[in-house]
């Protein structure tokens, strides 16, 4: 350093720097703050290095330091959001950004990067306006435009998003991560030759994109080419062993072809996420210790797999129970369990927890082993003998329950659910009664009950065991794969299930009944969105009950 300056330093500093060359840089920012400790460009590049190396925290503080001198860089309060962002700060990223943005007004890389932190806070429109406004400053920005094209996606203008990232690429081709996004969009089109093809193009720019394989297995799923689906999943983890989605999108898939072993060991890589509590029952005796477990995703699982409490308590848990509101009449009393708590509830002190969806896992599961005595779940008496009362009118002819869309907040709905109007056919069968257990009128057009023939008291339904007390009464229940499916499944009601041509993992493949449900019979799609040709099915199967 002697025969040097400091300046001569910090541009050899930043060459070794930029060079890759981390080790030789850090020796020489930090010779630097020896001779000089409050130099602010030293401080930061340290800062910066700090942050590519993953040393996040230390990053913010020299960072800080820097702005402390002299905060009027740009560049300084840039990259200081750049590390709380990395770090989930994303408001106090958000807030960095925008002062880089008031010092340098034309910062595109503070655009983008403040586009990106506003899409992750949720604040979709407004990250939609950042990212346009700098694209009048600085139109032929490819990461502002791929950054507009996710931003556009997560709204649900899936089209715009298309053109913002075939824009970026047209800028720049060599683009690996707007080929993957492109990929994205375009599977949400219903386009998987197409989004593979750009999935292919992104590995050829970086063949060990670990992101990119897990969606490339993805868009393999859905034109049901399961097993390059799954060698692709495996890829993905092997590239990166840390990619929890590459594991449980794999365990689905094994789940799916009926790999229970290591389907539900990969599975369980869901709980493998920053910020949650890792179950740690792992099926060892119990003696009468408290164990809490709590309902993890939809009401469907919960009431598929609430089969397991007897098991629980066979290891001698002393069970509580934590489920969503809407369960909790028709669950209240189910056996074998202590306690029943709502998830709006504070957890009582346990010894041990337990996620439902693990309970398989722990239990050792397989194909053979699936505890499949039904019912194990009941209408409430009262309410069933009222129910009784109301189908009098009705006790002469075949009831049919029916449910033709899931909540549309799921991903998958869009091609679990179906258009009411695919169901028409149904109503030309002579002897039948339709009842709507469809819950929501917002998931209804205008008229379509009485245009349908179909008998409409869902507006009763305050939660499941309303449900659950019609459905008691019921001879068939005609679902799409959404909870009603599993209630009147776990009930021990005949229940045919309407699937997708490729179907959640719990139903298998190539089988027309399910090994969790004896009542239940389903009914694929032959081809990828083909309704019609399961309702053929689902009416030349009417026939022969009535």
């Amino acid at each position: 350093m002697s025969q040097i300056t400091i300046p001569q330093a910090i541009e050899l500093a930043v060459n070794h720097h930029q060079a890759g060359r981390l080790h030789e840089a850090e020796i020489i920012y930090r010779q630097i703050l020896a001779q000089e400790p409050t130099h602010p460009d030293a401080l930061h590049l340290l800062g910066v290095l700090a942050m590519q190396v993953g040393q996040h925290e230390p990053a913010m503080g020299l960072i800080r330091q820097a702005i402390a001198i002299n905060g009027s860089v740009a560049d300084y309060h840039c990259n200081l959001g750049y590390a709380l962002a990395a770090v989930g700060q994303t408001r106090a990223a958000i807030e960095s950004y925008r002062r880089a943005l008031a010092i340098r007004p034309n910062f595109a890389q503070a655009s983008n990067n403040l586009g990106n932190a506003l899409r992750g806070a949720g604040e979709l429109d407004e990250s939609i306006a950042v990212l346009r406004q700098s694209l009048k400053v600085q139109s032929d920005n490819p990461e502002a435009l791929n950054s507009l094209g996710c931003s556009l996606r997560a709204s649900g203008r899936t089209d715009e998003s298309i053109a913002a990232f075939e824009k970026a690429l047209s800028l720049r081709p060599q683009y690996a991560e707007a080929h993957n996004n492109l990929g994205n969009a375009l599977r949400e089109k219903d386009q998987p030759e197409p989004a593979i093809e750009h999935f292919r193009q992104a590995l050829a720019i970086r063949p060990e994109f670990s992101e990119v394989l897990n969606n490339l297995a993805g868009a393999l799923e859905e034109q049901g080419k399961f097993e390059p689906a799954i060698e692709t999943y495996r890829q993905a983890a092997r590239v990166n062993p840390e990619l929890v989605t590459a594991h449980v999108n794999l365990g689905i898939a094994l789940l799916r072809q009926g790999n229970f072993g290591e389907g539900w060991r990969e599975y369980a890589w869901r709980w493998h996420k920053p910020g949650r509590e890792q179950p740690i029952w792992d099926g060892q005796p119990l003696d009468g210790k408290r164990l809490l477990i709590y309902a993890e995703q939809g009401l469907g699982d919960s009431i598929q797999f609430i089969r397991y409490m007897p098991l629980a308590a066979e290891r001698g848990a002393r069970i509580i129970l934590q489920i969503p509101k809407e369960l909790n009449r028709l669950l209240k009393d189910i056996p074998n369990v202590a306690n029943v708590i709502l998830d709006t509830e504070t957890v009582p002190e346990v010894d041990f927890h337990c996620p439902l969806l693990n309970l398989p896992l722990v239990m050792g599961t397989s194909m053979d082993t699936i505890p499949a005595n039904v019912p194990y779940v009941k209408a409430e008496d009262e309410l069933s003998s009222r129910w009784r009362e109301r189908l009098q009118p009705f006790k002469n002819s075949f009831k049919v329950g029916l449910t033709w869309q899931g909540r549309k907040e799921y991903t998958n709905d869009r091609r679990r659910s179906l258009s009411p109007g695919v169901l028409e056919p149904l109503f030309k069968l002579a002897g039948l009664t339709f009842f709507s257990l469809q819950k929501g009128a917002q998931r209804q057009p205008q008229g379509l009950v009485q245009q349908l023939s179909m008998i409409d008291w869902s507006d009763e339904f305050h939660d499941l065991a309303d449900t659950a007390a019609l459905v008691n009464h019921l001879d068939l229940v005609i679902s799409v794969d959404t909870a009603m499916a599993h209630l009147a499944g776990a009930m021990g009601k005949r229940v045919w299930t309407l699937l997708p041509f490729v179907p959640d993992w719990r139903w298998l493949l190539d089988r027309s009944d399910s090994p969790w449900y004896p009542t239940m019979r389903l009914f694929r799609q032959p081809r990828v969105g083909d309704w019609p040709a399961v309702i053929e099915r689902v009416i030349s199967e009417l026939k022969c009950l009535i």
